[in-house]
């Protein structure tokens, strides 16, 4: 509303004055107007909070605790407890020994004393009934020649199993031969050995020395003066002629091994380098020996070297033994370092389906039995060619 302009004559304010005092009225009207409001609940608080809910509550009063019982009127109210009632235990039925089948007992097969055969060739079936002589001999065959190392066999081929053991011969079973050992002597030889075709030379000396009840051979090859194998037979002489004890042979592939032939109670021949056992039969021989025994046979009993004629001897090797099969071809002329001389052919044939070596043995009757040359076959064509240039 405006204010009545002041009258005539009347004293005026300065005009600083006059507003700060319409400003401190307004200040004044602003406050009563808002302490009108508070009073009527226009209260901006009030219109955005919204309603407490109201929890009615019932107070209920607690029923009073029953009586706890004493120690004494709880231990008579709990119920008695059940006596316990071991089980029987139950024996079991006793059990039925159990029942051992009777294993059959090994049957001993026994050898015969085989007579000479007249045959020209070595036949399968010539051979003598025994495990050890159908056994296959394994794919690396040991070498025939004492102090000769072994060539394996070709990696093609198949490998037969190792041989059978035999059944314990009688004592006495076997061929019976009347030998006559030659005189000590030192044999040297020109070896020749043939592979695929390439000629390789060297030298090989062999001492027999022979008495009236014991024995040793020792041998040796040599290449360029350098030794590539020995081997040594050692024993007795009994009324079947040599009676080996131990066989040793050494190359420079490999380590000595050793042949027994154990002479007393246990009758047996075992290998240091084999598990096996053999039965010891009469006249059996290692591979150093076999040959001075093929020339006291022949010395004993020169008839027996008709052509045609088959020799049985058990031979042990390295890590078996077998029967050798040794057919006589016959008498023939031949040249040898020191030049022609007349010699009986013997040879081992090899048998079928394994990877024995052919062995050709000449005996010369005029030089007193002793081989004079020898030749080992290899299934592949290769051979071993000794030649006896020089004896002492």
């Amino acid at each position: 509303m405006p204010f009545p302009a002041p009258a005539a004559g009347a004293p005026t304010l300065p005009r600083r004055t006059g507003r700060w005092l319409l400003l401190l009225a307004l200040s004044v009207l602003l406050h009563v107007l808002l302490l009108a409001a508070a009073d009527h609940g226009f209260s901006t608080s009030d219109r955005i909070a919204p309603a407490r809910p109201v929890i009615a509550a019932r107070l209920i009063a607690p029923a009073p605790p029953a009586a706890m019982p004493t120690p004494a009127q709880a231990v008579a109210a709990a119920p008695a407890p059940k006596p316990h009632k071991p089980k029987p235990r139950v024996q079991p039925p006793p059990r039925a020994p159990a029942r051992i089948p009777a294993l059959p007992s090994p049957e001993t097969t026994s050898v015969p004393n085989h007579s000479v055969a007249q045959s020209v060739a070595v036949q399968p079936g010539a051979t003598p009934a025994l495990a050890a002589s159908d056994a296959p001999e394994p794919a690396t065959v040991p070498t025939l020649l004492p102090g000769v190392p072994a060539e394996p066999a070709p990696a093609s081929q198949p490998v037969p199993p190792a041989p059978a053991a035999p059944s314990a011969p009688p004592a006495d079973a076997g061929p019976h031969y009347k030998v006559s050992l030659p005189p000590s002597a030192t044999l040297a030889y020109e070896v020749r050995y043939s592979t695929r075709g390439r000629i390789t030379r060297g030298s090989s000396v062999i001492t027999w020395q022979a008495g009236e009840a014991a024995y040793s051979i020792r041998g040796e090859v040599t290449k360029f003066g350098f030794a590539l194998s020995s081997f040594r037979s050692e024993g007795g002489v009994d009324k079947s002629g040599i009676a080996p004890l131990l066989y040793a042979e050494k190359n420079a592939r490999r380590s000595e091994t050793n042949t027994h032939f154990s002479r007393d109670a246990r009758q047996a021949i075992s290998f240091s380098a084999s598990a096996d056992t053999y039965p010891l039969a009469a006249g059996a021989q290692d591979r150093g020996s076999i040959l001075w025994q093929l020339s006291g046979i022949a010395r004993g009993d020169p008839s027996v070297l008709a052509p045609g004629t088959v020799l049985d001897i058990f031979v042990a090797g390295v890590r078996d033994a077998e029967h050798w099969l040794i057919a006589v071809v016959g008498e023939e002329t031949i040249a040898i370092e020191t030049g022609e001389v007349r010699a009986w052919h013997l040879v081992r044939a090899p048998r079928a389906g394994t990877y024995d070596k052919r062995i050709d043995m000449w005996l010369a009757p005029a030089l007193q039995w002793y081989p004079v040359k020898l030749r080992y076959t290899e299934v592949s064509g290769d051979y071993l060619d000794l030649s006896l240039n020089e004896m002492r």
